[in-house]
Order: structure tokens, then sequence, then C-alpha cells
């Protein structure tokens, strides 16, 4: 029994630094939701503490209340961290970083439909001759059959101007659509372009607006509220 256990312990590990890698942060909910985790919350929480424990990930305040994980390597990212721009501290995030992880981690992980963050490794074999660069983190796919790949856009200005993450959408539309590594993709409808904004009235809006102007055929541009966003990009006074 107790090999079996050690063996558990490791395998539950092993597991949690995979999705950490793949989504640079974490939260209790997002490992919940593993396999080997069967839904148990306490459960990801104590092999989270655990992993803190051993100095395997770091932990910080997503927002007031609310923890978050993520796994470094001295005060550089793991190696398939999308980003780059960390604070001085080595166990704290910077805002911008923490609204773009927890936004495509709760576009993924925390959603009813399901999704996958694309690694710069799986995006390096979709676009083998072009450095995606800092857009590398914002790719995810829907592991459906045939899969539907997607480029994630997030509004980080709160209740800020809509036209102005609309038009930067309407590029992201119109780059992909001219990219000879996703038209045949986009041919096939197997890609979309998808905005995370927090607050519900201004994803009406857009959805609004959208039907007012032209994107590129064959490149759905979808709408995505996450209210839980608010509390990073505007939190309440203490």
């Amino acid at each position: 029994m107790h090999t079996f256990n050690q063996h558990k312990v490791k395998d539950t590990a092993q597991a949690i630094l995979r999705h950490v890698n793949r989504y640079a942060i974490t939260v209790t909910e997002a490992v919940a939701h593993l396999p080997l985790f069967h839904g148990s919350a306490e459960q990801a929480e104590h092999s989270l503490r655990t992993l803190v424990t051993d100095q395997k990930l770091h932990t910080t305040w997503l927002y007031r209340g609310r923890r978050c994980y993520f796994r470094t390597i001295g005060r550089q990212p793991a190696a398939d961290c999308p980003e780059t721009r960390w604070c001085d501290e080595p166990n704290r995030l910077s805002e911008e970083t923490k609204i773009r992880h927890f936004a495509m981690l709760s576009f993924c992980c925390l959603a009813s439909r399901q999704r996958i963050r694309l690694t710069t490794h799986e995006l390096a074999r979709l676009m083998p001759e072009r450095n995606a660069g800092h857009l590398a983190g914002q790719y995810y796919f829907h592991p459906s059959s045939p899969a539907v790949f997607g480029f994630l856009r997030v509004d980080m200005g709160g209740i800020g101007r809509w036209d102005r993450i609309l038009s930067k959408c309407l590029d992201d539309a119109r780059g992909h659509a001219y990219s000879p590594h996703w038209k045949p993709f986009i041919e096939a409808g197997q890609f979309e372009i998808t905005l995370a904004t927090s607050l519900p009235q201004k994803a009406e809006r857009l959805v609004r607006a959208l039907q007012d102007l032209s994107s590129p055929p064959g490149v759905p541009i979808r709408i995505a509220a996450m209210p839980e966003l608010m509390n990073l990009i505007s939190p309440p006074p203490e």
C-alpha cells in the first residue's frame, strides 16, 4: 500500500507540473478537473501545497482572496511558459501576466466547453517556418474530430473603449486569414478568434457591434464573458 501511495503521489505531482507548464499558472479548481483528482478540490489543494513545500511551485495572490500557483526556474519562467515578463520578486507575477494567463486558463479549463492551450512546441509544428513570438501563448484548440484551433485575444481595458479591442480582433482575423499556415484550417472551418472580456454587458455590446462589421470569410469571431477577470483588471478597494 505504501508503494502504491508513493506512485500515486508521483503521478499526481507530474500531472500538475505538466498542467502548469502548459498554462503557466493554475488555480485549485483547474487542477481538480484533472482526471487523477476526479473533481476533488481538497485533494488538488493538498497536492498543490505539497509542491509549494517541495519548492517545485510558487504561490501568490491571483487577487485578494484567491491564490494561484506557477512554476519557475530561478527568476525565469519554465521552459514552455509563453511569457517572459516577470516581476523582480521571484514569487510574484506581473498583473498583466496574471490577467493573460488566467484568461487562457479559465477559457480552457474552467468553462463548460473544455479546450487546451497550445504549447510553443505544438504551435511550432503547425507553423514550422514562423516564430509566433509573444503571441505564442494565445493559441488553443478544441479536441474535437477534427480539432478546431483558435486565437484568444484578452480585453485588458475593463470598462474601456470597446471599439479599440474590436479593431484588434479584426486585425487578428485578417492576419490569420492571410497566413499560409492557417489558411487550410480556415477553409475547413477549423479556426476561430475569441475575445475574452470581463463584463457581460460589454460582451453583448461587442456581439452587436460585430454584426455591423466585416470580418474575413471563414474566420468567426466569438465573444466570451469572464466576470472573474474584473477582480484582476479592476479590483475593489481594500
